[in-house]
């Protein structure tokens, strides 16, 4: 492994890299993942310990890019010992989970921009609309 400086970025070889065998977060599918890469290619880091390539933030976004054939990817190296790297995927991943969407507007943009943005889907799509029809209009038909 090369010699890494923390709190920097650089192109990394994926094979120094290793997924974080205590990531808590057991998404399955990654194809929305793979959806969004061959959209928009790499527009996040991949976060890694430095000193060891653990991943601590980027676990599934790897997978795809594994999946898709990718051999190089863009890393943040930083110096977390053991614990605080666990305590930043943690953080990573729940933080994630504690949003919510504006349904009226996230509606009017993926109308806009197309359903077929990475992510969304039909089955989202009809989700989405029975959430934005109110009850007292569904009554009355």
């Amino acid at each position: 492994m090369a010699k890494r400086k923390a709190d920097t970025s650089a192109m990394v070889d994926m094979s120094e890299l290793f997924e974080d065998p205590s990531n808590a977060n057991a998404r399955d599918d990654i194809e929305s993942i793979k959806d969004s890469l061959r959209d928009f290619g790499q527009d996040q880091d991949i976060v890694a310990q430095m000193g060891t390539g653990r991943i601590i933030k980027g676990n599934h976004r790897f997978k795809a890019m594994q999946s898709l054939g990718w051999v190089q990817c863009q890393v943040y190296w930083v110096a977390d010992d053991d614990l605080k790297a666990t305590r930043r995927g943690l953080a990573d991943n729940r933080t994630g989970e504690t949003r919510h969407w504006k349904d009226d507007v996230l509606d009017s943009l993926l109308d806009e921009v197309g359903w077929d943005t990475p992510g969304f889907d039909e089955n989202y799509s009809d989700d989405l609309k029975g959430r934005l029809i109110p009850d007292d209009i569904d009554a009355q038909q």
